[in-house]
């Protein structure tokens, strides 16, 4: 179970180092602190409720580390190469966020493919779709405009929180 999690991370570490824009690397961090934010919140609801989804791990790479590593160098990374490559003219924009929405649910599908992600409590693949054909403009709005993409969240949150059966 720890070898998707570990190929995932050396992946985004290596795609991270071609693909991201170093040299303004500090322009990025901010949303990069987003993600890390959203992660924990959603970690947060779940460990006080119920898990949607969770990582599967073992002895050495177990829920929680496995969970920390997504948190903490795969999904700020993933962000920083979005967010780095992210073209002008709208046509490039669409495709850019479906391409990633697609590589994301391709993970997401070996992931429970292999056990090493579950779905529970009414989560699926659709809803992953969803929710990151929400999440990849969100993160481009946070970038642009920190204040809109807070506040969207908010009622991301909330939409997610009530269909869930969390409130």
């Amino acid at each position: 179970m720890v070898v998707l999690h570990i190929v995932i991370a050396i992946w985004v570490i290596v795609a991270s180092i071609r693909w991201g824009d170093w040299k303004r690397w500090e322009q990025y961090y901010p949303t990069m602190l987003y993600i890390i934010s959203a992660g924990l919140v959603y970690e947060f609801f779940a460990q006080t409720q119920f898990h949607l989804w969770k990582m599967n791990g073992e002895w050495l790479l177990n829920h929680s580390i496995a969970t920390l590593l997504h948190i903490f160098i795969i999904n700020p990374l993933a962000t920083f190469i979005f967010l780095s490559n992210y073209p002008d003219p709208l046509p490039k924009q669409l495709f850019h966020i479906t391409k990633w929405v697609i590589i994301f649910l391709i993970v997401e599908w070996a992931g429970l493919h292999f056990d090493y992600i579950t779905h529970s409590n009414g989560w699926s693949l659709g809803w992953s779709a969803l929710f990151l054909f929400k999440m990849f403009p969100i993160l481009r709005l946070h970038f642009t405009h920190k204040l809109w993409a807070i506040t969207l969240s908010v009622f991301c949150v909330l939409f997610y929180l009530f269909i869930f059966d969390y409130m």
